[in-house]
């Protein structure tokens, strides 16, 4: 993950790098992304079962895109759970998990992206500013 800040540069090599990066990338997740969505000992003891749902929901359906705070790296990963509640996985810049829950309260999509924005995250990925963008903020 500590390579998603990285500048790309011009040029025909810098293509061929970039898309080699990206190929690692997806090859890695393909063949099992447990190194990207595995439940660290805090969010295991401060939120118990419902870090756990995170994480599975997070394996099966993949984030909802990835969201940014740039004032410390750290990156955000929401993904809606079968029965509508909203999951997020926070990481370090480094890729080392912070904590997974479940934000009960909030209900609908809007709601949680005010949560992110409120927090100091921006959408970072394609797919997150595809989906502000379909609520219109």
């Amino acid at each position: 993950m500590a390579a998603m800040g990285c500048v790309q540069s011009g040029g025909a090599s810098g293509n061929m790098f970039g898309g080699f990066l990206k190929l690692i990338v997806i090859a890695l997740l393909l063949l099992g992304g447990y190194w990207l969505f595995s439940v660290c000992q805090h969010a295991l003891e401060k939120h118990g079962q419902d870090a756990i749902l995170v994480d599975r929901c997070l394996q099966q359906k993949n984030p909802m895109g990835i969201w940014q705070r740039k004032s410390d790296g750290h990156l955000a990963f929401p993904c809606q759970l079968d029965d509508g509640r909203w999951g997020i996985k926070f990481d370090q810049c480094t890729g080392e998990n912070c904590t997974a829950f479940i934000k009960e309260k909030l209900k609908k999509l809007d709601d949680f992206l005010r949560y992110l924005h409120n927090r100091g995250f921006e959408p970072y990925d394609e797919s997150a500013k595809l989906l502000e963008s379909s609520v219109g903020k």
